[in-house]
């Protein structure tokens, strides 16, 4: 059960750190995106969505939110340019550092939980 038990702590991890942001999205969807943002190089929203595989109107909707949450910056590339390009922000990367950082507790946790039923 320690698998059940990580997976349950990861979980309470997302809630903690991006769900009370996003109570109706998809967990998965929602870290995708953050990762995505996290280049070096700026990305499109539809960049983001054939990486991704997530419909681009649901990027849409988690990147407005993510920026509204100053989670996430707008760049131009160029002022003549039409598409605008998203990276992530210090606060976006302080916050998903968190999030990793509990989920690597969670699995911590696990391992020694196993450790010790053995």
């Amino acid at each position: 059960m320690r698998y059940l038990d990580m997976f349950l702590d990861m979980m309470d991890a997302y809630r903690a750190e991006l769900g009370d942001a996003f109570p109706w999205a998809d967990p998965r969807s929602v870290v995708l995106v953050l990762r995505e943002c996290n280049r070096p190089v700026p990305k499109s929203q539809m960049q983001i969505a054939q990486v991704t595989g997530i419909p681009q109107p649901n990027v849409a909707k988690l990147m407005k939110k993510m920026i509204a949450r100053g989670w996430l910056e707008v760049t131009k590339p160029d002022p003549k340019a039409t598409v605008k390009t998203v990276k992530i922000s210090f606060s976006g990367y302080t916050m998903l550092d968190s999030f990793e950082k509990a989920c690597q507790r969670a699995a911590k946790s696990a391992s020694k939980a196993k450790a010790s039923s053995t």
